[in-house]
């Protein structure tokens, strides 16, 4: 389809079915067009030319217009494979797989069964007999390849080197032969073989792969969604391994921060309450982070500067604590004249708004 053109394919799919929903070419030349309905679906199977010198094949798409499903039913271990689809045709059923799992080198059915619909859209329940099992969507494994150990292509189209499941590295080994190198993941770099199903790489690709499926969109579309809901957060251990340890301190070691040492502000970790400082700095400055410090006050020092009204009444600060205010009454009820201190009528009512009244003392 490459030299047919764009122009000539809208216009015949229009003439022909009306507007579609979307017409995509992919990578192999071929043209995905998504209808709105069957109707527009079978008006366009019987199109077989686009123009007397351009021939086409217009075919159903293999796996777009099918889905799978998951239910369970202990009732189907002694039912047929060819019985159930015979019976099933009426709700679109056209393929069944049967769970097993293996105990004493046999395999036993666990009564889940997974079964393909030829039908765009998945039921939420089927009926088998006068049973009614309801129906969850059937969510793969992520695809990977065997060659790299990287996700989303196959084995047969990679070109990349082969790498070992268990170091990490380059493929190394010859028959059977096990690798005796630390465990190191291809994908994450963390100290786990290539196939730990807790690996953040896998579950990044199985969460992605759940998107695509229960939302039904693309791929491309089910990672932007992705990295919308779970932004990009760097691994504690690769951030930690990649800085220094930092002296901040004036001796003579060699854990100065440079230039190059200098993290942004972006870059750094809060630990919430973890405010603990290390065993190096703890050491030398032999202080916690916050420390207060309370200091008494001296009644006798000039800090504090009083007043005396004509009445007889003393003003003192309003910053003054009631023992510190008990201290100064002492101290002037010991002298029968109390000093005043000299200050200009004009300093006196503009301080008088932080003063506080005092009963007089005489």
């Amino acid at each position: 389809m490459s030299s047919v053109s764009p122009f000539l394919l809208k216009k015949v799919i229009q003439n022909i079915a009306g507007d579609v929903l979307s017409c995509t070419k992919i990578r192999d030349g071929t043209v995905l067009v998504k209808t709105k309905n069957v109707v527009q679906a079978g008006k366009l199977i019987k199109l077989v030319k686009l123009s007397p010198e351009v021939n086409v094949l217009v075919e159903e798409h293999k796996t777009l217009n099918e889905v799978k499903g998951v239910f369970y039913s202990p009732d189907l271990q002694y039912v047929s494979d060819e019985e159930f689809l015979n019976e099933m045709k009426d709700q679109k059923i056209i393929e069944i797989k049967r769970f097993k799992r293996k105990t004493d080198n046999a395999f036993i059915e666990t009564g889940l069964y997974c079964v393909k619909f030829s039908v765009t859209k998945l039921p939420n329940e089927i009926f088998i007999g006068y049973q009614r099992y309801s129906v969850r969507p059937f969510i793969p494994l992520p695809l990977r390849c065997m060659k790299c150990l990287n996700f989303n292509h196959l084995t047969e189209n990679c070109k990349k080197e082969k790498m070992c499941s268990n170091c990490g590295e380059l493929y190394h080994l010859i028959d059977n032969e096990k690798c005796a190198k630390p465990e190191k993941c291809v994908n994450c770099k963390d100290s786990h073989n290539a196939f730990y199903k807790k690996c953040p790489r896998f579950l990044k690709e199985k969460e992605i792969k759940t998107i695509k499926i229960k939302e039904n969109v693309d791929m491309k579309e089910a990672i932007r969604r992705y990295n919308m809901r779970f932004p990009f957060v760097r691994p504690l251990s690769e951030i930690l391994n990649n800085q220094k340890q930092v002296c901040r301190c004036k001796c003579s070691c060699n854990n100065k921060i440079t230039d190059e040492d200098k993290i942004s502000d972006k870059s750094k970790i809060v630990f919430g309450d973890d405010m603990k400082k290390n065993e190096h700095e703890n050491k030398i400055e032999n202080k916690p982070i916050i420390q207060p410090i309370i200091q008494p006050i001296n009644p006798s020092a000039n800090i504090t500067k009083s007043i005396t009204l004509e009445n007889g009444n003393i003003i003192l600060p309003k910053n003054l604590s009631k023992k510190q205010k008990r201290e100064i009454k002492k101290q002037i009820s010991k002298n029968k004249k109390p000093k005043t201190d000299e200050k200009d009528d004009s300093s006196t009512t503009s301080s008088i708004g932080d003063l506080d009244m005092v009963d007089n003392f005489e």
